[in-house]
Order: structure tokens, then C-alpha cells, then sequence
């Protein structure tokens, strides 16, 4: 969940979602190699009553009211203070049970101008993707035998499951382990924490069952 703040010198006026240009296009001019799938929020009345309620204290805010909306682990939060054409960026990252705050400058920004917003908006999400290149990079060293089972007459659970294993960067290696009727067993090489797969495979819409090392596929 991607939610942008941004707050004029003037005034110290706070710019909404559909009136926020970072807001507006930061979805737009995507990229192949792009990591990160953001969400924005929906406006809502009660969204704007909020913010402009806690603007003073806004980088202490925690933002839980609209975050708690859309049922999402990982967000980030931008606050973007604007004097004219310099901004400051203060971000809260969280992704993957992490979080980091990360302060930055920018100057001769104008966001009105759509190669000079396309450009800050690309910094951004160079800052944010680098961070979770840094939280998933792979690690060799870890070598996690894990064993799943899925109903061996789901072939759409089996397909799903198969191609998220072959898409998933993490898991060095999969196969078979054994079948019959009922059960196909996978063992599944990965390497990081089994939190990580097990958040992902959820995610993709299976539901799992664990127990240690052995997982069930419902």
C-alpha cells in the first residue's frame, strides 16, 4: 500500500490523493523491470479528516486508520514537504516485517511538469525497490528442505502451485517427492526464512497448513 502525502509550504496546505500529482501518477509510465506492485488508497472523507486532523504531528502519525482498510502487511508512507520547486521526502518503509525510515532532498522538482515529476517519481522508486532488493536478496547459505502436499485431483491448485514455485527467485529448487491418489508431495529448497514462502504461497490464494517443516495445501 503506497499512500502519498504532500504538504505545501504555504499555508502548510495538505494535497489529497486526487488532487496530489505524486498520487495521480505514480502508477503511470510503469516499467518492465519494475519489482514492487503499489496500491493507492481510495479517497475517502474520513481519509483527508484524519490527515488534516494530525498535520501538525503528521511524521508521527501511523496512518493505521487507512492502512487497516486493505487488510496489507507492507506499505510505505510519503510525506512530501514542498517549497516551491525542493522538496523533502520523509518515507516510512515497511515491507516484509521491516521498517525503515528514510529521510531525502530533492531539489529543482517540478511537479507540474510531467518529465520532471516522471523523473522524481523514478528516484523514489529506485529508493524503495533497492530497499526490498536488500531484504530479499537471495542467500545461498540458507538451504531450507521444506515439504508440501496438495490433493492430487486439484490439477488448478497443482498448476498454481507449480508456477509460483518456478516465479518465486527464493526457491532454489523443487520436485516431487511422492504421490498417490489423495496427496503429491513436494520438497522444496529455499533460502531465506519459511515466513517469507509461507506469506507468499497465502498470498497467491492457496490456503497452507503448517507444521514444522511438513505443509498441507488445503
Amino acid at each position: 500500500l503506497f499512500i502519498p502525502v504532500l504538504i505545501t509550504s504555504k499555508n502548510e496546505k495538505l494535497i489529497m490523493f486526487n488532487e496530489n500529482p505524486i498520487f495521480i501518477n505514480w502508477n503511470k509510465n510503469l516499467k518492465d523491470s519494475d519489482l514492487i506492485n503499489y496500491i493507492t488508497p481510495n479517497e475517502d472523507i474520513e481519509d483527508r479528516i484524519f490527515l488534516e486532523g494530525n498535520l501538525k504531528k503528521i511524521e508521527d502519525y501511523n496512518f493505521e486508520e487507512i492502512i487497516k482498510k486493505y487488510a496489507i502487511e507492507d506499505f510505505i508512507i510519503n510525506i512530501i514537504y514542498q517549497k516551491g520547486n525542493n522538496l523533502k521526502v520523509l518515507s516510512k518503509i515497511k515491507l516484509d516485517n521491516n521498517y525503515k525510515i528514510i529521510n531525502s532532498n530533492y531539489q529543482n522538482i517540478d511537479l507540474e511538469n510531467e518529465e520532471s515529476r516522471k523523473n522524481f517519481i523514478y528516484k523514489l522508486k529506485d529508493i524503495y525497490e533497492d530497499d526490498w532488493k536488500e531484504q530479499n536478496i537471495i542467500n545461498t547459505s540458507i538451504k531450507l528442505p521444506i515439504t508440501i502436499s496438495l490433493p492430487s485431483d486439484d490439477i488448478d491448485k497443482v498448476k498454481l502451485f507449480e508456477s509460483l514455485m518456478n516465479n518465486i527467485d527464493l526457491v532454489s529448487n523443487f520436485y516431487i517427492l511422492f504421490f498417490n491418489n489423495k496427496k503429491t508431495y513436494y520438497k522444496i529448497i529455499y533460502n531465506a526464512t519459511p515466513k517469507k514462502l509461507l506469506r507468499t504461497i497465502k498470498n497467491s490464494g492457496l490456503e497452507v497448513e503448517r507444521d514444522n517443516k511438513n505443509w498441507n495445501i488445503k
